[in-house]
């Protein structure tokens, strides 16, 4: 809230959904003791959120052992609504990962939710900024590994192993981790240098006061920092493990396709009969994250470790250690847009998946409980704090389905998830909604960590809404 006022440009509201500010609010969650503090006003605001139907402030909701059973009951009532609120944190990891990190026990029991998804500690003196670096592009680094650090011909990264010496996946995997090296250095060097820049020229002696330590220092909030949670932005993971998980399989293990035909197909965008003959190829026979298949699975969790690994070698200026960060809004959906087709068959200007750890559109098939499996394999307490969008039927959110999602949601406490967040409207009304938008001024989706009115939303962030895979009763 100190730091909400600030001008957006005019590209900025078809992602933020008409300007969203960013500011959010947390219900429920433990006290000092570790004893629930759910209350009389948790439920107020869940209601009024439901009722409002706005999309500020954002709703972040803490579950925990003892999260009463009325609590996902009001959640429920509240995202049925349609209003895509609230998102759901795990205290189960939110508080351990605050500890491993240096925070007491008292002060990480007392953890909220900053931005879209970032556990910060109120009052304390954090510096959560992310993503004033850039951030790193996974599936753009398994194109540059395959091709000896060149994209479209062109030498965009360091220098790897040519295509042509490339005799194994394993030389493709040290590939791809030195360009997910270079990338992070690359990062920590920018935010390096805005973190110095700020504390040069944009001290704040009035957050400084308010916030504990700095009266006593006698120096600006700038000066130190009581926790590291300095981030590194993260997108398109499960691209990129989906991509390694097609090139195990058809290049070294069934040897179907040469890696030279492989990357060509990628180069010329999967067009002409040969190369969409590999693309089908990919989406019939290569098993994809979020179906609960160790195959893939595996590949996402070892990407994941592997950047908390770098960033954990890359120090901010006050010497603590980088993190990855799942706030990643509307990032990846954009990113997309402007990146060459990946090995995972993605054709190019199309979205990566949503959030950290989200599958990639459509592929998650198996059903919920298989995404969750599967998500639940990239523990973020060795990785970082994950964002996982889920879209379900509305009929998930009735009454008389309470029980079922209640132990769909314990489930994903239990499995060690990070955060889920839904979305409950269905296909046909996304489509309607596009025909004739007028008639859905007020619809609200969940897009990343954010929720957004439709209608105000760029066209291909509705369409990449509309593809991911709504779960139903029959999955």
């Amino acid at each position: 809230m100190q730091e909400g006022g600030y001008v957006q440009p005019p590209a900025w509201v078809n992602n933020g959904g008409g300007g969203l500010g960013w500011q959010t609010m947390t219900l429920s969650g433990v006290d000092e003791f570790g004893l629930d503090i759910t209350n009389e006003i948790t439920y107020i605001a869940l209601e009024v959120t439901g009722e409002l139907q706005t999309v500020a402030p954002q709703i972040a909701v803490r579950m925990h052992d003892n999260t009463p059973d009325e609590l996902f009951n009001a959640v429920f009532k509240c995202v049925r609504t349609g209003c895509s609120q609230p998102a759901m944190f795990n205290d189960k990891i939110n508080i351990p990962r605050l500890i491993g990190i240096g925070a007491t026990v008292e002060d990480a029991r007392a953890y909220s939710i900053n931005n879209c998804m970032q556990p910060v500690i109120p009052g304390k003196n954090i510096h959560y900024r992310a993503g004033h670096g850039g951030s790193l592009l996974l599936p753009m680094c398994l194109n540059m590994a395959v091709d000896g650090g060149k994209v479209m011909g062109l030498q965009m990264g360091i220098e790897t192993i040519p295509l042509s010496e490339i005799k194994s996946y394993d030389d493709v995997w040290k590939a791809f981790c030195a360009h997910v090296k270079y990338g992070i250095m690359a990062l920590t060097q920018l935010s390096s240098l805005g973190d110095a820049l700020q504390k040069k020229y944009v001290p704040r002696p009035f957050l400084s006061a308010v916030l504990e330590g700095n009266i006593e220092k006698g120096c600006d909030m700038r000066d130190w920092e009581y926790l590291g949670l300095r981030h590194h932005l993260i997108f398109g993971c499960n691209n990129a493990a989906d991509g390694l998980a097609a090139i195990k399989m058809l290049v070294f293990e069934k040897k179907k396709i040469t890696l030279e035909e492989f990357n060509d197909a990628v180069v010329y965008n999967f067009e002409g009969e040969s190369r969409d003959k590999i693309r089908r190829m990919i989406e019939q026979e290569v098993p994809r994250f979020g179906n609960d298949n160790d195959y893939v699975d595996m590949i996402a969790r070892d990407i994941m470790v592997y950047v908390q690994y770098e960033c954990n070698r890359n120090l901010d200026i006050y010497g603590k250690p980088y993190m990855i960060d799942g706030t990643t809004a509307s990032g990846p959906i954009n990113a997309g847009m402007l990146m060459p087709a990946t090995f995972d068959g993605r054709i190019s200007n199309q979205p990566l998946h949503d959030g950290t750890i989200s599958p990639v559109q459509g592929r998650d098939m198996s059903g919920p409980t298989a995404t969750i499996r599967s998500v639940a394999k990239v523990d973020p307490l060795k990785t970082g704090n994950m964002l996982l969008n889920q879209k379900f039927m509305p009929v998930f959110f009735d009454p008389e389905n309470y029980e079922l999602m209640k132990g769909y949601l314990k489930t994903v406490r239990d499995m060690g998830l990070h955060h889920v967040q839904f979305n409950c409207v269905s296909k046909e009304t996304l489509l309607d909604a596009k025909k004739v938008p007028e008639k859905y001024k007020s619809l609200i989706v969940r897009v990343a960590g954010y929720s957004a009115y439709y209608v105000d939303l760029d066209n291909k962030i509705q369409d990449e809404i509309i593809t991911r895979t709504e779960q139903c009763f029959t999955c």
